[in-house]
């Protein structure tokens, strides 16, 4: 980043450029580190674990065992966990997009039902923290939504981007 930053001042690039003031932006307020966001956890499993962990997160096409794949670890169980309130139906009519111009789909609000934890849901005290006082459920139409997702789930953005 900071050679990025360097590069730009000495092609003489404004300072005041979008591209300039994300990336001083950027240096000023970093993405946390895997460390920093992972500290809470640091109690539950050990740290090498959890770097192999994350990385393997990021890798959209490696199976993760319980998480992608095998049996779902006890504690994750829960969240974000599918329901049907009627038939079997994927459709996406909640609101979440919408037809722009020229082909482009323009985000909308969508159907989220903010909520406290239900008994059954309550996370374990490390993962309390982690997770956030409360959570949603998030609707794909009027039969199908996920439960359970935790605040800091939905609200997580990875390169300012929500993920």
């Amino acid at each position: 980043m900071l050679e990025t930053i360097r590069r730009l001042d000495a092609l003489g690039v404004e300072t005041a450029s979008p591209l300039g003031l994300h990336l001083r932006r950027e240096r000023e307020h970093p993405v946390p580190t895997m460390r920093e966001l992972l500290a809470p956890a640091a109690g539950l499993y050990p740290i090498a674990e959890l770097r192999r962990q994350a990385a393997a997160l990021l890798d959209t096409e490696a199976p993760i065992p319980g998480v992608t794949a095998g049996p779902v670890r006890p504690e994750l169980k829960g969240i974000a966990d599918l329901h049907f309130t009627g038939e079997m139906d994927f459709r996406v009519t909640a609101g979440w997009g919408h037809a722009g111009k020229e082909g482009v789909t323009m985000p909308g609000k969508g159907k989220l039902l903010t909520r406290g934890y239900r008994p059954e849901e309550e996370p374990a005290k490390p993962l309390y923290d982690l997770l956030g006082k409360s959570t949603h459920d998030v609707y794909l139409n009027d039969s199908a939504y996920w439960r359970n997702v935790p605040e800091k789930v939905w609200d997580f953005t990875l390169g300012g981007f929500k993920s």
